[in-house]
């Protein structure tokens, strides 16, 4: 049996939102007081039952968004450690940069077709399916499977009842 996961519409349309707003900041690609001052309060936030769907603040939105890439941890409701979860916040955002080149059509702004989605999954989709019959080996992550890998991580439960389904585990992500 092939791999199943959910649609991933609605993620990418939100990532590609998230994206776009990291890309128009600059205080997430560096160390800087910003980062410090977002990342304290994303961790103060965190352990108070706070509802971060509805938070409109893209920089804490952005930190959710982060510690969603630690699987395991986020489902443990843990923080990572605060050094290493701002190292992903780099890294992440310098992602972000990347995406902006590889898939930027108009206004420096990321846009994503029906088509470029349906090609994305259907190269995610091959990845999972090479990860399922090959689990000692690695697959280079190439800009959009990172992107699909990432929305699709943004949905926490969703994500971690299709790895199960497909893996048996949760398949983690190289921050």
């Amino acid at each position: 049996m092939g791999i199943k996961i959910c649609k991933l519409e609605n993620e990418c349309t939100k990532y590609v939102e998230m994206i776009n707003y990291v890309n128009s900041v600059d205080f997430f690609k560096k160390h800087s007081d910003e980062l410090n001052h977002y990342t304290r309060e994303y961790y103060m936030l965190y352990g108070k039952d706070y509802d971060f769907t509805n938070d409109h603040r893209n920089n804490i939105r952005w930190m959710h968004f982060i510690h969603k890439l630690y699987p395991t941890l986020y489902s443990k409701q843990e923080l990572p450690p605060i050094d290493d979860f701002k190292e992903a916040v780099i890294k992440q955002s310098k992602l972000c940069e990347t995406f902006i080149h590889y898939f930027t059509e108009a206004n420096d702004k990321i846009i994503l077709t029906k088509e470029k989605y349906d090609s994305y999954l259907d190269n995610y989709m091959e990845f999972l399916e090479y990860h399922k019959n090959n689990k000692h080996t690695t697959m280079k992550m190439t800009p959009n499977l990172q992107f699909i890998l990432n929305a699709h991580m943004s949905n926490h439960k969703q994500y971690v009842k299709d790895c199960q389904n497909n893996f048996g585990y949760i398949l983690e992500h190289d921050i």
